[in-house]
């Protein structure tokens, strides 16, 4: 059985094969007429004799997007990326993944702008444990990296795909990127503890430490995204204690005051249009 739950572990460096392609570019660029021909020497982009009342108003320009993408190495960050569904009939329980987790995180930001304390609290919190486990993973990749720089005059090979999957990456929010930094750096640190492991650096108890605990983290804070669903109450409506609030505060709990006044905001979410 020890042996059995050894191997499960290492499972989570098996490299997936296949690449996910990235999505079909998006073309959107408008076409300049040549119909009639202008002098370079006397043309302007808006006519500055023109009276207001009869220049043209141009239509307003699209919102902003932002596109990245991620190289995954191991099958564990690519699990965690996408999650599981789950399955009542088979007892399969779900497992929120990175995407899951974006989405959720775009959906409690549309709520705190229209003025929900509890979606901003979960979004706090949310935002608190992604600081704490960036610094968590970075400490842990500095000290394995580390070890593997001091093994006394012999040099190994870091333990990398031979053929990564690199996944396309379009969030609303901060959050996904941010999450997605985390899982990044979470990779890393699993080829980095699998290499120390197979040079006899470190032995079964830390790669517990290093990597089941730190994954075991990152599902949490995936999973907190999913727990808040929309209760429909505003800061007004808490402070008039109407119906609303108190369906949802029985639900949810009581919010800190800091929240409630304002005091305390989530770092990410705007409220101004670009």
């Amino acid at each position: 059985m020890e042996q059995e739950a050894k191997q499960s572990e290492l499972d989570d460096i098996v490299v997936i094969d296949k690449t996910i392609k990235p999505e079909s570019e998006i073309v959107g660029v408008s076409k300049i007429s040549d119909e009639h021909e202008v002098d370079a020497s006397t043309a302007t982009t808006h006519s500055l004799e023109a009276e207001p009342e009869k220049r043209e108003k141009t239509s307003s320009p699209g919102r902003l997007k932002t596109k990245g993408s991620v190289v995954i190495h191991t099958r564990s960050a690519h699990d965690l990326f996408y999650g599981r569904r789950g399955d009542r009939e088979s007892g399969v329980n779900q497992i929120v993944g990175l995407t899951l987790f974006a989405t959720n995180a775009n959906n409690l930001s549309m709520l705190c702008k229209h003025d929900d304390p509890y979606a901003e609290a979960a979004l706090i919190k949310i935002e608190n444990l992604l600081d704490d486990i960036q610094k968590d993973l970075s400490n842990k990749i500095a000290h394995l990296n580390s070890i593997l720089d001091n093994m006394g005059g012999v040099t190994i090979d870091f333990h990398e795909s031979e053929d990564p999957i690199t996944i396309p990456l379009e969030f609303g929010t901060p959050y996904g990127y941010i999450a997605t930094r985390c899982l990044s750096q979470y990779d890393k640190l699993v080829t980095l503890a699998y290499s120390a492991k197979q040079a006899g650096l470190i032995v079964q108890s830390d790669w517990h430490r290093y990597v089941i605990r730190t994954r075991t983290k990152l599902r949490r804070i995936f999973h907190l995204s999913n727990l808040y669903r929309f209760g429909g109450a505003t800061r007004d409506d808490i402070a008039a204690n109407n119906a609303v609030a108190r369906a949802v505060s029985e639900k949810y709990g009581v919010l800190s005051p800091k929240i409630l006044e304002k005091e305390l905001r989530a770092q990410f979410v705007s409220h101004n249009r670009t």
